[in-house]
């Protein structure tokens, strides 16, 4: 089964275990005093980052005055 379709069909407790699943966290740049997050770590699931991005935009166009858009 792809890891895709496995995080259709695998509990999780929370996001953050889904999230710790598909590898999917923040890379933070540090440089002196500078602290930037530069986006999701390309080290996580390709297809299931891929389809994360895609489901993340549809919500934005299609629900964009829901709570967890604002």
């Amino acid at each position: 089964m792809s890891p895709r379709n496995e995080a259709l069909y695998r509990g999780f407790r929370n996001r953050r275990d889904l999230a710790a699943f598909a590898r999917l966290a923040p890379s933070p740049y540090t440089s002196g005093g500078i602290r930037q997050e530069q986006g999701i770590n390309k080290a996580s699931i390709s297809p299931l980052r891929t389809t994360s991005v895609e489901l993340a935009w549809l919500w934005l166009r299609y629900q964009p005055t829901s709570a967890l858009t604002q």
